[in-house]
């Protein structure tokens, strides 16, 4: 896994050596290296809803639809500096916050207030439930946020660095109730930390890489000062974003296979449960939310945000289709 040493690209445009070359080629690849671009589309084997290309949006003005209501995607694109906001019923564009400092990745409260991290900003914004402006704005200086989480239980919000301002290792800031100033976490194996999410007793869990870039995952649990570092058997050489569904760790394995994994995770070791599961046309994938029976990724290499049925992945049953400068990498659902 090679790692950026400039601006956070890895894993959306610089994920593995191996894979892509780096991050100056502008080179999209096709869903499947043996179909043309839009093939899939016309592929699916599930009843699908059409895809939605983004048109032309006002740049200058956060803006809300008065139809912004019940539960909304919100979709982080770096490459507009821009949060867009989809009705989750009717898949249709209902809102796009504006004036990012490259936006990144998103998670959301108890209360739908939704969490957005400033990659280069150093800061974090809450936006309320379908409000265009923010009601809080959390300082992170001197780091690069790149993932978050809430506890439901506590109100703490947790965020990933995935490297400080000086490139050097990365940590993870906790905020009490969403709010003052963070505690900073580290763990000496983690050197860029990528995404988190609280269980539900509120016992964080985090992915990273080691600093010859390798998959390192940890666990702070409640009320610990410490990081416990966990072994996934079978071992994941390409995460991306974790989710947690069901007492499992998600792991999302996009920049290998594909496929996404649970894990029963007890004293420091992750046992997968059951077989992993396909997301097609899932390559590359960054951040992904669960909602319902419903898995939704972002891929910012070609670029669109994708749903499958959850937990059995397929054929995407819905794309929603980004053009122009666009990079989606990270999505959640506000109920």
């Amino acid at each position: 896994m090679k790692i950026s040493s400039t601006i956070h690209c890895t894993l959306s445009s610089c994920a593995a050596a191996a894979v892509l070359a780096g991050c100056s080629s502008g080179a999209q690849a096709p869903l499947n290296p043996s179909e043309p671009p839009g093939a899939s589309q016309q592929a699916l084997s599930a009843p699908t809803f059409g895809m939605r290309v983004l048109g032309n949006t006002d740049h200058g003005r956060s803006w809300m639809s008065p139809n912004a209501k019940g539960a909304l995607i919100y979709i982080s694109d770096r490459g507009t500096n821009d949060v867009y906001i989809y009705s989750y019923k009717s898949k249709a564009l209902v809102g796009t916050l504006t004036g990012f400092n490259t936006p990144d990745g998103l998670c959301v409260d108890s209360m739908g207030d939704v969490f957005i991290t400033e990659y280069t900003g150093a800061d974090i914004l809450e936006y309320p439930h379908g409000g265009s402006t923010p009601i809080a704005t959390l300082s992170d200086p001197g780091e690069k946020p790149m993932g978050c989480s809430v506890d439901a239980a506590t109100g703490n919000l947790a965020v990933t660095n995935f490297q400080n301002a000086s490139r050097a290792s990365g940590d993870v800031a906790i905020y009490q109730a969403a709010s003052g100033t963070p505690t900073l976490y580290s763990d000496p194996n983690i050197y860029n930390y990528l995404y988190c999410v609280y269980d539900t007793k509120s016992n964080l869990y985090v992915d990273g890489k080691t600093y010859n870039g390798l998959d390192a995952f940890a666990e702070l649990a409640n009320n610990s000062a410490a990081f416990t570092d966990i072994t996934l058997n079978p071992t994941i050489s390409y995460a991306e974003d974790i989710n947690w569904k069901s007492g499992k760790l998600v792991v999302g394995n996009t920049y290998e296979n594909n496929q996404i994994y649970w894990f029963k995770i007890k004293k420091g070791v992750g046992n997968a449960v059951g077989y992993p599961a396909a997301l097609t046309h899932g390559y590359g994938v960054q951040q992904f939310a669960i909602y319902g029976k419903v898995l939704i990724g972002a891929l910012p290499s070609y670029p669109n945000v994708s749903f499958w049925n959850y937990p059995a992945g397929g054929l995407p049953i819905y794309d929603i289709g980004f053009g122009g400068s666009s990079e989606p990498v990270g999505v959640v659902v506000s109920p």
